[in-house]
């Protein structure tokens, strides 16, 4: 049974949520990945699954980059190194998508979107307002496809496949994906308001 608080909305708002949906998902798969990197380069077993269990995905990244840098030797640490910097550039886009869509459409209207309100005050007071385009979605999905293939491969060498077996690459020959460019949010600043005026001299 569909939820007829969605079905009630125009199908543009509809097919929206749905890409909106399956990004939650796909995106929570994908973090899953890169944690079980981390699971694997620690040799797996329960203790591991201790370790892990109440990380977040900052302690996740630090840890697997530290033992990229100090524990292997390239093409493994390469794409390890990689695997997490396109992790953290898609990170921003998923906390601006998630966190930020506030409602569907802009301004009431029936054009589909997410319509994201943001504020921030970070030694200025920045407004961020953008209607995110379903196209935005979609790109960003297939983006997240992208990372989860490249961390697969990672996840196959660490657990043992040999080249050849299920579609594993050699790891010196296996390309590493394009970086995604770095987020950049509109910014509107407030007006700074005039100085009040110098009292009349008596």
């Amino acid at each position: 049974m569909r939820n007829p608080l969605v079905v009630a909305l125009p199908q543009a708002h509809q097919d929206f949520l749905t890409d909106l949906a399956y990004v939650l998902v796909r995106w929570n798969n994908y973090e899953a990945m890169l944690s079980l990197i981390l699971y694997s380069i620690i040799g797996g077993g329960p203790k591991a699954d201790v370790l892990i269990s109440e990380m977040g995905s900052t302690a996740m990244i630090n840890a697997i980059n530290t033992y990229a840098a100090d524990f292997t030797d390239p093409p493994l640490s390469d794409h390890l190194l990689h695997s997490t910097k396109y992790f953290e550039r898609m990170r921003e886009y998923r906390n601006y998508y998630i966190h930020g869509i506030k409602h569907i459409g802009g301004n009431g209207s029936l054009e589909a979107g997410g319509h994201i309100q943001t504020n921030s005050a970070k030694s200025r007071f920045v407004m961020h307002e953008q209607l995110v385009a379903p196209a935005e979605i979609v790109g960003f999905a297939e983006k997240i496809e992208i990372g989860r293939a490249h961390a697969d491969q990672i996840i196959s060498h660490l657990w043992g496949l040999q080249p050849g077996e299920a579609g594993v690459k050699p790891l010196g020959s296996l390309e590493k994906p394009s970086l995604p460019k770095r987020l950049e949010k509109p910014r509107q600043f407030l007006e700074r308001s005039a100085p009040p005026p110098e009292p009349a001299e008596e």
